[in-house]
């Protein structure tokens, strides 16, 4: 019985890294992929559907639930910068519909950090885009305007703003536009772009949160967006802050991943003598 579980595994391990019927005829130098340069590096095992991933909605053009429900995983991954295991989400969801742009639009989201692959993986996404939605044609944009070539990074980064603002503009009820909206402001201004109003982006948070009270990303962002600049820091020691608030929460967002659960705990001093931090030191241990 063990020898024909393992067997099983082994199958099922080669098939989720297997090409599409039309490219299995082609040939590839060893240890290069048939399906093209950016894929000789990432994860290679198959995904799973894992609990506490986050509850992500993000409809997307596919003929498959079950890649469906990798890309929201994926998604939620990527909000807890998890981009290896987001993009076996990706990956996966690719296997299970290889005709689905945004489970390519996926996979260069998870590199968004690396844009060489994720400009090749933006371009197969573009191969695929004949019949996605117009709000998906907007986010494949936006992504593709991250990768540009011939534009220094800071460029790149404020058109990746300005084509996620087109989607938030065209489809104010999307909830993920705005959470992917706040991150890339707040990345930008890690990367030397002048953050003008937290405030600002605080209340783009909120809309997120008001919809889905537990979203990964809406949490975790609002805990780095006041990072070393928190103008409540001064308030009495009962009160929480604007990033407190989500740190204490934060944990409960995507229970699955270190990330979240680590970060709940870095907006509570030690010493300061309040009823939500001795579950918060807790938390912290837990990551």
């Amino acid at each position: 019985m063990a020898a024909m579980r393992r067997t099983l595994l082994a199958a099922t391990m080669v098939l989720s890294l297997s090409p599409p019927a039309a490219a299995q005829d082609a040939t590839a130098p060893s240890g290069h992929s048939l399906h093209g340069e950016a894929f000789d590096e990432g994860p290679r095992q198959q995904a799973r559907l894992l609990p506490g991933m986050g509850d992500i909605q993000f409809p997307v053009t596919t003929k498959s639930s079950e890649a469906q429900r990798f890309i929201e995983q994926g998604i939620a991954q990527v909000h807890t910068f998890y981009y290896f295991e987001a993009e076996r989400s990706f990956r996966q969801a690719a296997f299970l519909d290889p005709d689905c742009a945004m489970a390519y639009w996926g996979m260069a989201l998870a590199n968004q950090n690396n844009a060489k692959r994720g400009l090749a993986f933006v371009g197969k996404a573009r191969d695929r885009a004949v019949s996605i939605t117009d709000r998906e044609r907007k986010y494949l944009d936006a992504l593709a305007a991250l990768f540009a070539e011939g534009k220094d990074d800071g460029a790149r980064r404020e058109d990746y703003v300005k084509g996620l603002e087109s989607v938030v503009l065209a489809y104010p009820d999307d909830i993920e536009a705005k959470a992917l909206l706040a991150w890339a402001i707040i990345g930008n201004s890690w990367g030397g772009s002048k953050l003008s109003s937290r405030v600002v982006v605080n209340i783009l948070i909120e809309e997120v949160l008001r919809r889905s009270p537990l979203h990964p990303g809406a949490h975790h962002y609002r805990i780095h967006l006041w990072d070393g600049s928190d103008p409540a820091r001064r308030l009495p020691a009962p009160r929480p802050t604007p990033a407190q608030r989500p740190a204490s929460r934060t944990p409960g967002t995507c229970p699955a991943t270190s990330t979240t659960v680590s970060r709940g705990g870095r907006r509570w001093p030690t010493s300061r003598k309040t009823p939500r931090a001795s579950t918060t030191l807790t938390c912290s241990r837990r990551g």
